[in-house]
């Protein structure tokens, strides 16, 4: 089952910058934590850690909390340590809910043609960034399609169609 049971606690300081855990949590035998790091306004980062039978795998995005009209920043990574695909988000406070979807495990052209969606469980707003954070794991040989999020007001988000413009 997939959960976040952990929000806030302080985990490094390195001078004026701190590395923040803000979520961890477990999902298909992998164990996983989410870190930030404030350096500046536009320099936010988020990183994923990952353990699975004692190997451990890392990684992660910079760049601005949120792209301006942007309510989710998405990063997909994947390292062979951890054979599944990593769907790491951080969203908005007024996004509610977020789900990733597969490709299914081919390469997929149309709607008709995705995977299966999946959960991405969110934690709860951190009171120092504004932030949800989350983390997914697709299935071993399934990639990403798209990346959707709803948010409080009803209002829905896709990844693809932002990028399609």
């Amino acid at each position: 089952m997939l959960r976040c049971d952990r929000t806030g606690e302080s985990v490094l300081g390195t001078g004026v910058v701190a590395v923040r855990e803000v979520s961890a949590g477990s999902t298909l035998g992998v164990s996983w934590w989410i870190e930030v790091e404030e350096r500046s306004a536009e320099d936010f980062m988020t990183m994923a850690r990952l353990e699975l039978d004692g190997r451990r795998a890392g990684s992660g995005m910079g760049g601005p909390k949120l792209w301006p009209g942007q309510p989710v920043n998405v990063f997909t990574g994947f390292n062979d340590r951890v054979p599944h695909v990593m769907v790491l988000v951080r969203a908005a406070d007024d996004v509610i809910g977020v789900r990733a979807v597969s490709d299914g495990g081919r390469y997929a052209e149309t709607e008709d043609e995705r995977g299966r969606s999946f959960e991405v469980p969110l934690s709860p707003v951190d009171p120092e960034s504004q932030l949800r954070y989350g983390l997914a794991l697709l299935p071993q040989g399934e990639g990403l399609w798209d990346v959707r999020a709803a948010l409080v007001d009803g209002r829905s988000w896709s990844q693809l169609a932002a990028r399609r413009g």
